[in-house]
């Protein structure tokens, strides 16, 4: 195995490990229930997609790479990934299925570097975009004494 490829695996065990733990979390009130079982549902198909990816990547399987980025594609623009009306959380969806879109053609011309980077930097989106949520809405929304945001309760794109 070269060792690019070992460094982007260790790299990439790094941000899933990080953002899974930034998942993490309680559950919303009740009236939030059925939103946040949609967007776990999401959640979770966006996590095997990047899991895909991710296989793909390792494994110089474009074909693979190029299925798990278009689902991120599709995932992406799901309504309920869409909850706040926001620019800076609009921002960073824009940027995440700008990434994914890359991705994908990157794949599809058989680009591993520029697909490994791509990946790694859509996966570093998603982390700064669950901080601004965590952090900054959260907080501006005055819902800081709920607690940490859980999977399912962050508006995830």
């Amino acid at each position: 195995m070269s060792i690019a490829i070992s460094r982007l695996r260790i790299c990439t065990a790094v941000v899933v490990t990080a953002s899974w733990a930034m998942l993490a979390g309680t559950a919303v009130a009740d009236d939030d229930k059925k939103q946040e079982v949609d967007q776990g549902v999401l959640m979770q198909a966006k996590l095997n997609s990047s899991q895909k990816v991710l296989e793909g990547l390792v494994t110089k399987d474009f074909a693979l790479i190029a299925k798990g980025a278009k689902e991120l594609e599709k995932l992406s623009g799901a309504a309920t990934f869409h909850k706040f009306r926001d620019p800076v959380y609009r921002h960073h969806g824009n940027e995440f299925r700008r990434q994914v879109q890359k991705l994908r053609r990157l794949a599809e011309n058989e680009n591993l570097e520029g697909a490994s980077f791509t990946y790694m930097h859509s996966m570093t989106t998603c982390i700064t975009c669950h901080e601004y949520v965590r952090d900054v809405i959260r907080v501006a929304d005055g819902d800081e004494k709920k607690g940490p945001l859980s999977s399912r309760s962050a508006a995830v794109y």
